[in-house]
């Protein structure tokens, strides 16, 4: 992975790796060095379990898709941030696994932390300031267009 890499996290949310499209280009430019991605089981299960609701006969693509991207990205995957859970408020509270996985991750990097998730998810998350975070949609990430 490049060096390029230590500039920010980018933690995926199931929002994100559910369309095809998206995984894909955030995955390369991820291969490709330019951000380090992150998530969760939780997260993969989110994904995975609403393309089957959505697409039963992709049964055996998926969890291939689940096993490659253990196997190419394990550095990927958040784990110990459970815990952090009980201190954090969100509209849902459904989505805190995504905050406090972030949240863990960036713990150990001085690194800027993005969340490719959906905007009205953080929004509203008054912690993300004095973290210094950033919450961005994956559009974003990918294409910022530049200002005249």
């Amino acid at each position: 992975m490049s060096h390029l890499a230590d500039r920010f996290i980018v933690l995926l949310d199931a929002n994100v790796l559910y369309p095809f499209r998206k995984r894909d280009v955030l995955l390369r430019f991820y291969e490709a060095g330019l951000f380090r991605a992150r998530w969760t089981d939780e997260i993969i299960s989110e994904w995975t379990q609403s393309l089957l609701k959505r697409r039963p006969d992709l049964k055996r693509s998926i969890a291939a898709q689940q096993e490659k991207l253990s196997a190419v990205f394990p550095e990927a995957l958040v784990a110990g941030y459970e815990h952090l859970k009980s201190g954090l408020k969100l509209p849902d509270n459904g989505d805190l696994h995504v905050l406090a996985a972030a949240f863990n991750a960036a713990r150990s990097t001085s690194s800027r932390t993005m969340f490719a998730t959906s905007l009205r998810l953080l929004s509203r998350c008054i912690l993300l300031k004095p973290l210094k975070r950033t919450n961005s949609s994956p559009e974003r990430l990918i294409y910022t267009p530049r200002r005249p």
